[in-house]
């Protein structure tokens, strides 16, 4: 289910993104899994685009990026989605709203422009 997104760009249906992301990530993460040890997916690249993912308990954030990420980049952009689901998303949990998606929508516009 996705709970929200936020693009600079028009894209295809946003439903159907984040059931395929889901899809490819849970079929990734099973294929590889060795026993009771598994392993996330935290990134996919589809020619020079980059699905950066960071993994939640109950959920997941995926970044497109365009081009090259360093590491610095990756970490700095890692540390404002981490800062951005403590501060955010752990309202919504908490709180009784009509509409969580427009609220996450919102939000994810407001820190990533």
């Amino acid at each position: 289910i996705l709970l929200g997104s936020y693009s600079r760009n028009n894209t295809v249906d946003r439903d159907m993104i984040g059931g395929m992301l889901t899809a490819i990530k849970g079929f990734v993460e099973d294929a590889i899994s060795k026993g009771n040890e598994t392993e996330e997916l935290e990134m996919i690249q589809y020619g020079n685009h980059k699905i950066l993912i960071q993994n939640f308990y109950n959920y997941y954030v995926a970044v497109v990026i365009n081009g090259t990420i360093s590491a610095n980049m990756r970490s700095k952009l890692s540390d404002q989605i981490l800062e951005f689901a403590n501060q955010e998303l752990s309202k919504i949990s908490q709180a009784e709203m009509n509409n969580k998606s427009t609220y996450i929508s919102e939000k994810l516009e407001d820190w990533f422009k």
